[in-house]
């Protein structure tokens, strides 16, 4: 989903015991040719553990649903 608003990803990688933001997409915010106007939101932890369907296998990535540790980043800027 892409949304119109920034905030920090709780985390871009997942795997065992580590959760963190290792990827990011810079850009300066005070140039004035460039606007970001969306973001692809990242699953928060919660969504990812609710699709792990037996709750007693502790939920990792890669996994056959998610075939990646990393998550996708994304972000749509219209550039003048």
């Amino acid at each position: 989903m892409l949304t119109n608003y920034y905030k920090h990803p709780e985390f871009t990688n997942w795997s065992t015991n580590f959760a963190f933001t290792l990827d990011y997409i810079f850009y300066k915010e005070s140039d004035k040719r460039v606007h970001l106007e969306s973001i692809l939101e990242i699953p928060s932890m919660q969504m990812i553990r609710e699709g792990n369907e037996d709750e007693n296998v502790k939920c990792e990535l890669p996994n056959n649903s998610m075939p990646s540790d990393h998550f996708r980043i994304e972000a749509v800027f219209n550039i003048l």
